[in-house]
């Protein structure tokens, strides 16, 4: 992650300095289809997710004062996803696509999704 230098906020010359974050990310899931229709399908799935951090400490300077604190996330994360998928093939080589996923895992929560046209030459 880049550095950052304060402008102009009292003059306390904040700094950041750069630091390195690694992660590793892994997802394992099944998926189950029900085709309907001529082309077209809805899929459940439901899985797990992990995550591995691994991050510097955050250095930081106000007016050459140099000082740090460790970052507050989490190092490993395992977790569940739940998720389904609506697509619908229409005429001219277009699809919609509709998708929604639910995460869960140790402090952490989300929801994801996204609805998709597409043209498929």
């Amino acid at each position: 992650l880049d550095g950052y230098s304060e402008q102009g906020a009292g003059n306390s010359n904040l700094s950041i300095h750069d630091r390195r974050v690694q992660a590793l990310n892994a997802k394992l899931e099944m998926a189950f289809a029900y085709p309907f229709g001529q082309s077209s399908e809805f899929e459940i799935r439901s899985g797990l997710i992990s995550r591995h951090l691994k991050e510097e400490d955050v250095f930081y300077d106000i007016s050459s004062s140099l000082s740090s604190f460790a970052p507050e996330a989490d190092e490993h994360v395992l977790g569940y996803l739940l998720g389904a998928r609506l697509r619908l093939v229409n005429m001219n080589n277009l699809n919609l696509l509709a998708d929604i996923e639910y995460s869960n895992g140790e402090d952490e929560e989300g929801v994801e999704g996204f609805l998709r046209l597409e043209y498929v030459f």
